[in-house]
């Protein structure tokens, strides 16, 4: 995987509680699925399951500064991901709304499947034909460099990057996913175990591909097609069908940033499972639980984070009454769990989660543990540029 935690941005190898998912029952009875409780937290007012027009005329751009903040500890070898004299690590998000015509649907559907996204198509004269209206979530991460060292032999990558686009339905239809792509480019931190590498080539993947993922109408079908740009030639696509027996939402991974901002109800000790399909792996179910956990441990560093984090809040009315003074936050952490056992955690921090005056949801922090434990990666709110008046 590339810097592996991040199974949503890069290539993918590797009180909410059960009691208030919506049980929906088909047939006789003869099957129950958990679906998601959620809500568009991203709303000043979030129970509004619908989007809003003001994510049609101006989009939530967001950026978060990245950096290592636990360094390798594999044993066998360091990754170190750095900035450089001219360039930070930089994680930046944009979400909005898009009026998807007949031709750009023809660019995010598979033919055989269009049909039913074109029933669905509603407009008039004035709006120059029919349309159907989607969340578009674009992000894109930059890494200036990342070193590697086995030994004494060092080997330097440069202009890392990762860029995503998905395309999905609002929260009245569970954000049902229909198109996502990643763009990925990097050197992957490679297995030390059951072979330890013998030689510095040994401990990364090179990786420049392009997944794209095309969802049916209903989520149960998803068809990936796969371009190796290193190779200049269309790989083996993928895919999974029968989603809809999945005991629970299944969402696709590259917009999952969004999937935890809309659970609904986040609290500490809130719990929640969905399922994610990320191309490579198929379908895997995760846990989603509310904790909590600290921004940073305490400490100065710790409080000029929370500080900076505080000011880009307030300079954009986002900042509760009651964090005028200090800024509080919900943790909300997403483990892989197959029934046996739990992979590693990735971590979210929330503002104004439960805020009573009708402040919307904010992701001011997202923390994830490197592959082959080569370390951890933090993305920390730095700038809002842009907000829809909602």
């Amino acid at each position: 995987m590339c810097y592996n935690c991040l199974m949503k941005k890069f290539l993918a190898i590797g009180a909410i509680g059960l009691a208030a998912c919506a049980a929906v029952v088909s047939g006789c009875g003869t099957k129950v699925r958990n679906l998601a409780s959620l809500a568009s937290n991203w709303y000043t007012y979030p129970d509004n399951n619908k989007i809003q027009p003001a994510f049609l005329e101006k989009s939530e751009k967001m950026r978060y500064s990245v950096e290592q903040s636990e360094q390798s500890d594999n044993g066998v070898y360091t990754v170190k991901y750095e900035s450089t004299e001219y360039e930070d690590g930089e994680y930046t998000t944009e979400f909005s709304a898009k009026k998807i015509f007949a031709d750009e649907l023809a660019q995010i559907t598979l033919e055989e499947w269009r049909g039913d996204y074109a029933a669905r198509m509603g407009g008039s004269e004035n709006d120059e034909g029919k349309f159907i209206i989607l969340y578009r979530y674009a992000t894109e991460l930059k890494i200036p460099k990342v070193t590697y060292t086995f030994g004494s032999d060092v080997k330097e990558f440069t202009d890392e990057y990762s860029r995503t686009e998905s395309y999905f339905m609002s929260v009245e239809d569970y954000l049902r996913p229909v198109y996502t792509k990643t763009e990925v480019k990097c050197a992957s931190p490679a297995s030390t175990k059951p072979v330890e590498p013998k030689k510095i080539e040994d401990c990364y993947i090179e990786v420049d591909r392009v997944y794209e993922n095309f969802y049916n109408f209903s989520a149960s079908d998803v068809k990936t097609k796969v371009y190796d740009r290193a190779q200049q030639k269309e790989l083996a696509s993928l895919g999974a069908s029968e989603m809809d027996k999945n005991n629970n939402s299944v969402f696709d991974s590259v917009y999952l940033d969004i999937v935890v901002r809309a659970m609904k109800g986040m609290a500490t000790n809130s719990s929640q499972t969905i399922s994610l399909y990320t191309a490579g792996t198929g379908v895997a179910n995760y846990v989603v639980t509310g904790s909590d956990s600290a921004l940073l441990p305490d400490g100065e560093y710790s409080e000029i984070q929370r500080e900076n984090i505080r000011k880009v809040l307030e300079n954009n009315n986002l900042l509760a009454q009651e964090d005028e003074e200090r800024l509080s936050t919900v943790a909300m952490n997403v483990v892989y769990d197959n029934g046996v056992y739990s992979g590693m955690s990735q971590r979210y921090w929330f503002a104004n989660a439960a805020d009573r005056n009708g402040k919307r949801t904010v992701m001011v922090k997202y923390s994830c543990p490197l592959a082959y434990n080569a370390g951890r990666l933090d993305y920390v709110l730095r700038e809002i540029e842009s907000l829809p008046e909602v």
